[in-house]
């Protein structure tokens, strides 16, 4: 897969890490690719927690994060549930029926729509006593 050039830059992750770290530094000898890892490394290890290094990774984590296909994900958990459905009994935990719409733990529609029809009627007579 080709990456997408960002900014005159290989890609936007290289991009940003150069915005966030090195833009404006002037270092004072020539800098390796290992010398520049390392330094945004030990920046991001630092142990004071006041360090803009958190706003940074925060910053990224969140970059990041706006990649994801979050629809794709779904998809595919929804493709581990389809596969054991026809292994799961659905019960329903009012009416102890087997329902498609149900778990052991919230009732079936028929008997949500039920409570919650008997709760209403039971306010309603609260309020007119």
């Amino acid at each position: 897969m080709e990456q997408e050039k960002c900014n005159g830059w290989t890609n936007y992750e290289t991009w940003r890490v150069n915005l966030e770290v090195f833009d404006g530094m002037q270092p004072d000898e020539p800098m390796t690719a290992e010398v520049c890892e390392e330094y945004v490394e030990t920046m991001i290890l630092m142990e004071n927690p006041q360090t803009e290094a958190l706003m940074i990774l925060n910053g990224w984590a969140r970059c990041f994060l706006e990649g994801v296909n979050w629809q794709e994900i779904a998809d595919a958990l929804n493709e581990r549930i389809e596969k054991k459905e026809g292994s799961i009994k659905m019960i329903c935990s009012i009416c102890k029926l087997e329902k498609a719409s149900a778990c052991k733990v919230i009732p079936c529609a028929d008997c949500m729509n039920e409570t919650t029809a008997k709760q209403m009627y039971k306010k309603k007579e609260e309020i007119s006593h």
